[in-house]
């Protein structure tokens, strides 16, 4: 699964509401000498800000296997952070104002990984039932390891 694609626009939105006051204000001050061009390289690089982003989000993918969480991201470089679910103790589930508008969760995963103990899962829509999945795999995972410990996922 990926970060849904209103996570891109819910995250950029002060974003974007710069590069619209900069294109109102470069209109306003065209009378001015090298103010409009002031505004015309702030909205170019908001943009160049933006892309960035998409691309980013665009190239996040969190793959919940039967063994292990997978999180793989990048462009140029690509990292894969990797739990094994019977090292899952915990999560945390946060939704933001603009969240809850567009109907995404952002979840944390906590676990007993000594590289990867909090893991960050953002921009999942959220009714998606992908606490209760996390939590019958990891408790399964943990009972074919012979792992005894509880597993606070509730």
């Amino acid at each position: 699964m990926k970060p849904a694609l209103r996570y891109w626009v819910s995250d950029n939105m002060t974003v974007f509401c710069c590069m619209v006051l900069s294109v109102i204000l470069g209109k306003m001050t065209e009378s001015y000498l090298y103010i409009p061009e002031c505004f015309e390289a702030v909205f170019g690089i908001m943009l160049l800000i933006v892309i960035g982003r998409f691309i980013q989000i665009r190239m996040t993918k969190y793959v919940i296997t039967n063994y292990c969480i997978v999180i793989k991201k990048g462009v140029l470089t690509t990292t894969e952070d990797n739990i094994r679910l019977s090292l899952v103790i915990d999560h945390r589930k946060e939704r933001t104002l603009t969240d809850k508008i567009f109907g995404l969760t952002t979840y944390y995963i906590y676990s007993d990984d000594r590289t990867t103990p909090e893991l960050i899962m953002k921009g999942i829509e959220s009714n998606i039932e992908f606490i209760e999945e996390l939590r019958n795999r990891a408790l399964l995972q943990a009972r074919n390891e012979g792992v005894r410990k509880f597993v606070s996922m509730t």
